[in-house]
């Protein structure tokens, strides 16, 4: 073949034909070629000229294992403005004697088959997230716990996500349709919601007349769009927005309204499965509001059936309450008779004399509940008495320990030097324990701290203005002058009040827990008023609650001093034969206990928590031959604080304590190396038995 004929086959190829001398230049290239880089002559052009920045190394790379005679594939991108993705190779050119003295190379544009490939990829991205999605909206349904606008809320966040837009947003339009109000905005970049505004038609006639008559909005260049160009200068432009896809969302007669994806930056057009997936969110939206809507109704029907027997059912609980009280303290009559016959037939100093004595004093707990029942029956009267009130905080604290979340914390932060205080014990032990019981319903499933504190403070005429009794004719000084209150507050750090919910916690009957639970704070404020006190409540949504029960301070001369009783442990030297670690968050249980494991000869090493047992372990290791631990304790579980205690010591003999099935447990922590369990309750008895028959064992 001659040469002219191969240069015009060569030419003819659809694909760029070229050669590098061993200097890295071009010798040559055919006109396919050419017009590719769109040049008419590249000879002696150094090759790597052709190639994008990006890709020189690599190219560089691939060139010189070239000039070693070493072949190879690859792509790149040209050097040029359009970014076009080039398929290429180098193949080493050798003589008839063996020696290289050129680069063959061919090369050939890929760039609408990458970016068909990089579509396709996108789209099928896109639409496993989107069925990733539309999979999560149909889980997202309205209940007690879960309204709509938390579920709007949610499926906001995730339409963001799937769309990969800035801006999203729900916005409902008004019964005579001359208004849309935002509902919730969300930014995905900063994950904040705004909400509240408001949209004209007589500002937006276009776009109102499309979205009262179109399924759909989809504008790419939103400025220019007569649907949407009207929001240009005052909404747009100053957001950077420049494409909008609006997709119309209806719930029956009861919601009409537009889910509106916004983007931010570049035009963009919207693709058919985007669209597709914003009706898919829209009626999603829908379909929660339709279910709110429902529950509403059916709520408001079953509230106006209820309201016809609400009288009826306090006045029956009332005889109720009144009834078992009066029977109660009966059989309570005869048991705090017979401990007092009790304690007199014992000789002084009888050991039994202190079993008795908390005996009495449960039973004098048990008589103030009474008390209680009669009271919420409306039969019992304010019986006032002088106390202090430092003392009868501290002898509830039991009480008020057991009552709430094993999740929190009481403190007490009891002020010294208070004066005495007349009040009716019960009704005021009836406020404490509903605070206290609020605050641990506050923090619900999270750790958290109550804190109750006492102290005497000066209150003027601004001040008391502020409480909740202000306009009741309650505690409302006319005085310039400041005057003295004591003060019980109870605060936390659980999820706060809501504004909406705070003007209205004191109102009969409302609550935010599930029904069943009484006149609550309702009754509080009913008994401070007779004690012609008031409260002051302070709240943050997520932050906390503070009430202050504000009661007045008697003459000065009745300021007594509390002072801090002590007593002394009984020290009762036993014969030890190894250490036994109880862990329970009870004191009675780690008590009884104690009582119980030294009565046959072990020393007894306490802890209130799993982290305290930790700490404990570590320090006796050597000592202690079994650790009895609880399951359910506050900071540190049992099953968390076993896990650590196998990592110190994974031959520790742990026997696990718990109020649940025996048989749930072992099936639980079966092959964990758990040595032994116990239910609760368990005899003196059992609990020898299972400690010495795991003892016994390890010591055959």
């Amino acid at each position: 073949m001659d040469s002219h004929r191969y240069k015009s086959l060569i030419n003819a190829l659809p694909f760029c034909v070229h050669e590098i001398g061993l200097d890295g230049h071009l010798i040559s290239m055919n006109s396919t070629g050419l017009d590719m880089i769109n040049q008419s002559d590249v000879c002696a052009v150094p090759y790597l000229n052709l190639v994008a920045e990006k890709d020189l190394p690599r190219i560089r790379f691939l060139l010189e294992k070239a000039k070693a005679g070493e072949e190879s594939r690859f792509e790149f991108e040209g050097n040029t403005e359009d970014n076009i993705i080039f398929s290429s190779c180098f193949i080493p050119i050798f003589d008839a004697e063996g020696k290289q003295y050129s680069i063959l190379g061919y090369t050939q544009d890929i760039t609408q088959q990458r970016h068909a490939e990089k579509d396709l990829s996108e789209q099928v991205k896109r639409l496993a997230l989107e069925r990733d999605a539309q999979l999560a909206f149909s889980n997202l349904n309205y209940s007690e716990t879960r309204k709509s606008q938390d579920i709007i809320e949610n499926i906001l966040q995730i339409s963001a996500s799937v769309l990969d837009v800035e801006r999203i947003s729900l916005w409902q339009l008004d019964e005579k349709e001359t208004s849309i109000k935002c509902i919730a905005l969300y930014l995905k970049s900063v994950n904040q919601f705004e909400y509240g505004a408001v949209l004209k038609a007589v500002d937006y006639p276009e776009y109102f007349k499309a979205f009262t008559s179109d399924q759909v909005i989809d504008a790419h260049d939103a400025h220019a769009d007569p649907r949407t160009k009207e929001f240009s200068e005052h909404y747009l432009s100053p957001l950077g927005i420049n494409s909008m896809l609006d997709t119309v969302v209806v719930a029956s007669d009861h919601f009409k309204g537009v889910l509106c994806s916004e983007q931010v930056g570049d035009k963009r057009d919207w693709k058919i499965d985007e669209i597709a997936f914003s009706f898919s969110a829209s009626f999603h939206i829908s379909r929660c509001i339709r279910q709110e809507r429902k529950e509403q109704v059916s709520a408001e029907l079953h509230e106006h059936e209820q309201n016809m027997f609400h009288t009826q059912k306090l006045e029956s609980l009332g005889v109720l309450a009144g009834g078992i009280a009066h029977d109660f303290n009966s059989i309570l009559t005869t048991i705090m008779g017979n401990a007092d016959l009790a304690l007199l037939t014992l000789p002084p100093h009888a050991r039994a004399s202190d079993h008795i004595a908390a005996v009495k004093k449960g039973a004098v707990r048990a008589a103030d509940l009474a008390q209680q029942m009669l009271a919420y029956a409306g039969k019992s009267p304010f019986i006032k008495e002088v106390i202090e009130i430092n003392p009868f905080i501290e002898d509830m604290l039991h009480l008020l320990k057991i009552s709430i979340s094993k999740n929190a914390v009481l403190k007490l932060n009891l002020a010294e030097a208070l004066p005495a205080i007349e009040v009716d014990k019960t009704q005021l032990r009836q406020i404490i324990m509903n605070l206290v019981i609020n605050a641990s319903d506050a923090i619900a499933e999270k750790s958290g701290v109550i804190s109750v504190s006492t102290g005497l403070m000066y209150c003027d005429e601004k001040y008391l203005d502020s409480t909740v009794l202000s306009g009741w004719g309650g505690a409302v000084s006319n005085e310039p002058e400041s005057k003295p209150y004591l003060f019980i507050e109870v605060s936390d750090n659980g999820c706060g009040i809501d504004a909406e919910s705070i003007v209205r916690i004191f109102d009969p009957f409302y609550t935010t827990k599930f029904a069943g639970r009484g006149l609550g704070l309702a009754a509080a404020l009913g008994i401070v008023k007779g004690h012609e006190g008031s409260i002051k409540v302070y709240s943050e949504k997520n932050v906390g609650t503070t009430f202050k029960i504000l009661l007045p301070k008697p003459e000065l001369n009745t300021l007594l001093t509390i002072g801090n009783s002590t007593e002394n442990a009984n020290d009762n030297s036993l014969q030890q034969s190894g250490a036994i670690l109880v862990v329970d968050d009870e004191e009675a249980i780690r008590g009884i206990t104690r009582q119980l494991l030294e009565s046959v000869g072990f020393k007894v090493l306490e802890a209130a928590n799993g982290r305290e047992a930790l700490t404990v372990y570590l320090d006796n290791q050597n000592d202690i031959k079994l650790v009895l631990m609880d399951l359910t304790m506050p900071h540190m579980d049992g099953e968390e604080a076993f896990r650590e205690l196998r990592r110190i010591n994974d031959q520790v003999k742990v026997v696990l304590c718990s109020g649940f099935s025996k048989h749930d447990i072992k099936e639980k922590f079966s092959g964990k190396g758990v040595s032994g369990y116990l239910q609760k309750p368990f005899t003196m008895a059992s609990i020898i038995e299972t400690i010495t028959s795991i003892l016994s064992t390890e010591n055959s």
